[in-house]
This record gives structure tokens, sequence and C-alpha cells, in this order.
């Protein structure tokens, strides 16, 4: 992605899914305020998540899922107060959930699925009164579902599948709640 993105200014949505794309991603994505929708999934980014992401404060989907990032998911996502969507999965992801994620109360859909995210789930998730389904399948993560997130009442989905370390007193023995 040429770093000239970033003079686009008025861009609304970047959909470059399945096009083999690589190098890193731009951190002049963060200039693009305007910006609703990245779609960049399946592509061959690599490098981390620049923080300048939370300065998209219009975003509403934010789709990186099946590339090659690393790093840990920076807290600056906890600016995007419109997202909807945040689908990371299968890339490299390290560290723990940003305990910001929290401040986005629009989201509705988190997968944060085959990475090597680890740490506990954050109780700040439980503010995310939209939440709909979250999953975070084949990650390190370990500790007890905290009762902010059991408590959910609009909550449909937890997906925490193989291999289990998270204990949950709502969660049924599948890894589901």
């Amino acid at each position: 992605i040429p770093t000239e993105i970033g003079n686009v200014t008025s861009l609304k949505e970047l959909e470059m899914t399945k096009n083999k794309v690589n190098g890193i991603f731009p951190s002049e994505i963060g200039q693009l305020t305007n910006l609703k929708t990245i779609l960049l999934e399946d592509n061959k980014l690599t490098g981390s998540i620049p923080t300048f992401i939370g300065l998209c404060t219009s975003l509403l989907d934010l789709l990186l899922n099946d590339n090659q990032l690393s790093g840990s998911i920076p807290s600056e996502v906890g600016s995007l107060q419109e997202l909807t969507i945040l689908r990371m999965y299968m890339n490299r992801f390290s560290g723990s959930i940003p305990t910001h994620l929290g401040n986005c109360q629009n989201l509705k859909f988190i997968n944060l699925s085959d990475n090597k995210i680890e740490g506990t789930m954050p109780p700040e998730l439980g503010k995310l009164s939209s939440l709909n389904a979250f999953r975070a399948c084949r990650t390190d993560m370990t500790g007890n579902m905290p009762s902010e997130i059991c408590n959910l009442t609009k909550f449909g989905l937890i997906t925490l599948i193989g291999p289990l370390k998270i204990s949950c007193n709502c969660c049924s023995t599948t890894g589901q709640c």
C-alpha cells in the first residue's frame, strides 16, 4: 500500500481483499479521518498496526484477518468509538487484548482467533453492551472469564475453542457460552 494513500483524505472505503498486497500497514492511513471501512483481508501484510489507526475515528469495520501482521494490538483501537466489526484473526499478534477496546461501545463482533494473544480477558469488554460475538480460538489466553462479560444481556456467543485455557462459570464444556 503506497504511503501516498494518506493524501486521499476523502476516501471512505479501502478494500483490497485477496489482492496479494504485501508490505507494511502504512501509518499514513491514520490521515484518512473519513474512512468508514478498511477491508485488507487475505493478503500478505506484515509489521504492526500503527498507533495512528486511532485517528480514523469514523471507522466502522476493521477487517485485517488472514495476513502476517505482528506485534500487539495498539490500545489506540479503543479510540474507534464507531467501530462495529473487528476481525484480526489468523495473524501473528501477541501481547494482551487492550483494555481500551472496552471503549468501543458499538462493537458487535470481535474475532482475534489464531494469534499469540495471551493474558486474561479484560473485564472492560463487559462494557460492550452491543457485542453479539467474541471469538478467541487457538490463542494463549488464560485465567477466568470475567463476570462482567458473562453478565452481558445481549451477548450471543463467546467462542474460546482449543486449547481452552480460560475457565468460565457461564460457559459449557465445549468452550461456547
